[in-house]
């Protein structure tokens, strides 16, 4: 079964503490706890909180820019595309004040394999409460991530940048 969904998540700006019924958690160590409960979703939202991406790279990440590809450890890997601020998935190289949209799609592909795509988007904001309504226009590069499920969570093992995004809605 394939699973297409289309997130503008809940919570946060960076990694910091979470209050619950656990104590205080990270966003990094609340990804892990996605990971035991296998909620995918979840999981890539506080994996993008934290802003500690390499610590779910598998030992090697294949890592495609411009058509060209190579293969390196996690302590190479540095290059995360998405981040949050307040509800929603922002570009992690973007300017926050600025509120540099995405649209992040994800889909499971195979068991245990998830495909995460993503490009900066501009909304209509035509949806009422926290939703920024519909994707108008897409722009800039577009990229995806896939990651496998190892153990008991999800690593990193591709990242693809395309070249500037040609497709609009």
């Amino acid at each position: 079964m394939t699973l297409f969904t289309s997130f503008l998540v809940p919570l946060a700006l960076v990694s910091m503490p979470l209050q619950n019924d656990e104590g205080v958690r990270t966003f990094a160590e609340e990804a892990e706890n996605a990971c035991r409960q296998g909620d995918f979703p979840e999981f890539l939202f506080y994996v993008a909180s934290s802003r500690e991406a390499p610590r779910f790279a598998a030992p090697q990440v294949r890592v495609t820019r411009n058509r060209r590809t190579r293969d390196g450890p996690p302590a190479a890997y540095r290059g995360f595309a998405i981040a949050t601020i307040d509800w929603y998935y922002i570009a992690a190289d973007g300017d926050p004040d600025a509120r540099d949209y995405l649209d992040v799609q994800m889909r499971e592909t195979r068991p245990g394999t998830w495909r995460v795509d993503w490009v900066r988007a501009r909304f209509d904001h035509s949806a009422e409460g926290d939703s920024l309504g519909n994707v108008v226009e897409t722009y800039g590069p577009r990229g995806h991530y896939l990651f496998s499920r190892v153990g008991n969570c999800w690593q990193i093992t591709d990242d693809v940048l395309e070249a500037d995004n040609a497709r609009r809605r």
